[in-house]
């Protein structure tokens, strides 16, 4: 890196930097957990519909292909409650972006180029976390009010549509 001597001394020294790194290995642990549970519930729920037809093939009784369809309704219907597909997507969306600001912030390029970067890479780290809850609760009414939550009308308690807002 160019610069002072100090500027590297400065740069890990900077609490602004330790917030994005704490936020940014926070979405890497999540993403990487979302991942592995997404991929695991996948599996499992292949292996089981695929023992279904298998099961009533090889076995006289009818128990076993009723269990393992009732395994497949219960994996299926676990995908959106935990929406673990989704978290691993937004998660490694919103690490993508602590790595740009990072760099930027790092390379002081961009928004990063005058004295007062500290501030401007906490508030920029801030954006990223806010904007990530937001798609979080976007996608968790989308699937309330999929799954029979409310009717969406603009008398309905459960209605988060804001005022003036159409549907």
């Amino acid at each position: 890196m160019s610069g002072p001597a100090g500027e590297d001394t400065e740069i890990r020294n900077s609490s602004a930097l330790t917030a994005l790194e704490v936020s940014f290995d926070w979405y890497v642990r999540n993403a990487r957990s979302a991942r592995n549970r997404y991929h695991v519930s996948e599996v499992a729920l292949l292996f089981a519909s695929a023992s279904i037809p298998v099961s009533a093939a090889i076995t006289p009784t009818r128990w076993i292909p009723g269990v393992l369809g009732g395994v497949v309704v219960v994996l299926a219907g676990l995908r959106p409650i935990f929406g673990w597909h989704e978290d691993w997507l937004r998660f490694t969306d919103a690490c993508q972006q602590l790595k740009r600001e990072r760099l930027a912030y790092q390379e002081r390029s961009g928004p990063y180029e005058h004295d007062d970067r500290d501030t401007v890479l906490v508030a920029r780290t801030a954006e990223v976390e806010v904007a990530e809850t937001h798609r979080w609760i976007a996608l968790r009414r989308g699937l309330t009010l999929t799954a029979g939550g409310g009717s969406g009308s603009p008398g309905d308690p459960t209605n988060d549509t804001p005022k003036g807002a159409t549907q």
